[in-house]
């Protein structure tokens, strides 16, 4: 038979798991309004671009940009020299790894001791798996990204398949830039 104190105890446990069951549907409620939300802003973005794009050729048309004789020391109509537009999208890839970085620290679990100095031998005292996956992932996107910007610099014009290298490698560039859409500084003539 069961002591007060072990009936207080078994109570107690039953509470505290009814306290974890509520929070966690509260989470799960809110990531369900966080994902909606998220798919909402998705679409408010993908109409104001739309509206952007719709007003910019209003404007070009207007202005006639295009028929308009180019002088030295200007851009050509369709904005930027390639070599400019490839250096934004490049430094755009690399701020955004770089955001996603710094913020995969704080994806440690609870009790972790990775504020603690490592070990002798250089290791860390941490064992969590969800930031060194994503340092990981960041480390290979940030790979790609650089591989793609050497192939578009060391481009060899006489090359049998000289176009080709450089298009994929542009679209690899454009594929890692197009999970930022939503920020503000992304253009939309990096979509791939």
């Amino acid at each position: 038979m069961l002591n007060p104190v072990d009936t207080f105890r078994v109570a107690d446990a039953f509470e505290r798991c009814e306290r974890l069951r509520n929070k966690a549907l509260e989470t799960i409620e809110r990531a369900r309004q966080m994902r909606s939300e998220s798919v909402e802003m998705r679409l408010r973005a993908a109409q104001i671009r739309a509206d952007r794009q719709q007003w910019l050729a209003i404007r070009r048309s207007e202005k006639n940009i295009a028929s308009r004789p180019a002088t030295p020391g200007t851009l050509p109509p369709g904005g930027a020299v390639p070599a400019v537009r490839l250096t934004t999208l490049a430094a755009f890839v690399h701020a955004r790894l770089d955001e996603e970085e710094a913020s995969a620290d704080l994806f440690h679990k609870a009790d972790c001791p990775a504020t603690e100095a490592p070990r002798a031998d250089g290791r860390p005292l941490c064992d969590c798996r969800t930031p060194r996956r994503m340092h990981q992932q960041i480390a290979d996107r940030r790979s790609i990204a650089h591989s793609s910007e050497a192939v578009i610099r060391e481009a060899d014009h006489t090359a049998p398949n000289w176009p080709h290298n450089e298009i994929s490698a542009l679209q690899d560039l454009q594929t890692l830039a197009l999970a930022y859409e939503l920020h503000h500084l992304w253009q939309e003539e990096w979509r791939p």
